[in-house]
């Protein structure tokens, strides 16, 4: 879709631009080039956008925040020590094609010396370890695998003041997100997480009014697809594939049917 985009920022202990240029093309062996605004990946001739920005302040609790306690305390003081922040942008987004280029991108800048990822336009942090993880389950032979590991990579659970859970960042893999409430916090981000799962890694279609269930003895919840009203849509974090809203069915004997 026109104007969806993904930014993902990693930052590096290179302290310049030309450190940055020989950095990415010694580090990944030759398989990827700097130059101008953009990085190639020579194999498949992919290139994206790369923006260097001078070192952030605030970036270690940018990333402890969007790390949600999974990034240990090492890694977060290498990234309070980094010189600049390399942004990769992907202008083309909202494809798993596009999720799985983004994967591979930050994994080649992770190779040649970046310190973690910061997904930007979903608001999720990874340690390089996590991230190298994924990037060989995606590269791997199991489809299924790929896009769960896709689904961990670019998307995140936020919980909002009326009790509800939503995801943020399925439109990194062209999919809706999903909101769900009704049921304590923890059910609710266990249905969301399994819903973005099922539409990742299975590709059903949907109907409004077509019940989800995480599993046979899981509350069943009502789906009907609308607009992404979570973000405005100038946001990074706006899904403009819409919105599942799964609202709680009752259970029969209170259904009145």
């Amino acid at each position: 879709m026109s104007g969806l985009k993904t930014v993902i920022g990693v930052p590096v202990r290179w302290e310049s631009r030309v450190e940055v240029t020989a950095g990415i093309l010694e580090g990944t062996g030759g398989r990827y080039l700097f130059a101008g605004t953009l990085i190639l990946e020579i194999a498949t001739k992919t290139s994206l956008i790369l923006e260097i920005q001078p070192h952030e302040e605030r970036l270690r609790d940018a990333f402890a925040a969007a790390g949600y306690g999974r990034i240990e305390e090492t890694t977060l003081d290498a990234v309070a020590q980094h010189r600049q922040c390399l942004y990769l942008v992907d202008e083309a987004s909202g494809s798993i094609e596009a999720a799985r280029r983004g994967v591979r991108f930050v994994d080649a800048l992770l190779e040649a010396g970046g310190i973690a990822p910061k997904v930007e336009s979903s608001g999720k942090a990874h340690d390089a370890d996590a991230w190298r993880a994924i990037a060989a389950d995606v590269a791997g032979e199991d489809e299924g695998l790929a896009l769960g590991s896709l689904h961990e990579a670019f998307v995140t659970l936020v919980g909002n003041e009326a009790g509800e859970v939503y995801s943020c960042g399925m439109h990194h893999l062209g999919l809706p997100d999903a909101i769900a409430g009704g049921v304590p916090t923890k059910e609710a981000a266990e249905t969301i997480r399994a819903f973005g799962l099922y539409l990742a890694i299975e590709s059903p279609t949907i109907a409004d009014g077509q019940t989800f269930a995480r599993g046979p003895e899981a509350p069943a919840f009502r789906c009907r697809l609308e607009p992404c009203l979570t973000y405005p849509e100038d946001d990074l974090f706006h899904n403009p594939f819409g919105m599942w809203r799964l609202s709680r069915r009752p259970p029969l004997d209170q259904r009145g049917e």
